[in-house]
């Protein structure tokens, strides 16, 4: 019963993507990534994305990309975990500056950091581009 309850506040305080905000997509995205989920990692972008390297190196366009790029690397790495160090929020723009544990461990992130730039319309992830640091 009390799961029935929950689910009910959950349905009716659920937003459709469209409504919520850019930094809540990329945070549902983050969330995503962190549990290794893929088709929940896939969904928070949209079919058109495209990622890039900087500056403007495509890596891969589209879902199947995604799952592509992702799919293995989910299944060979399920406890990896990435930890926002700052995020940056300029309208449908995120910028994370991020750091990767292999284990999820906080102790265990490698050195150099990444940044992320996200675009977001519609409520999906349009592009994405990474710059790597060292």
């Amino acid at each position: 019963m009390i799961n029935i309850v929950m689910l009910g506040f959950a349905l009716m305080f659920a937003q459709p993507a469209e409504e919520m905000s850019p930094e809540a997509i990329v945070q549902l995205q983050l969330d995503a990534y962190n549990d290794a989920d893929l088709e929940r990692f896939v969904a928070t972008f949209s079919k058109d994305m495209v990622a890039y390297t900087y500056p403007g190196k495509e890596l891969f366009r589209g879902h199947e990309g995604l799952r592509k790029g992702y799919g293995d690397f989910f299944k060979k790495n399920p406890n990896h975990e990435v930890f926002i160090e700052t995020r940056i929020v300029q309208g449908n723009k995120i910028i994370d500056i991020e750091l990767y544990s292999p284990t999820g461990k906080r102790e265990d992130v490698r050195p150099g950091k990444a940044i992320a730039i996200y675009t977001v319309e519609n409520g999906k992830i349009t592009r994405m581009e990474f710059v790597q640091g060292h």
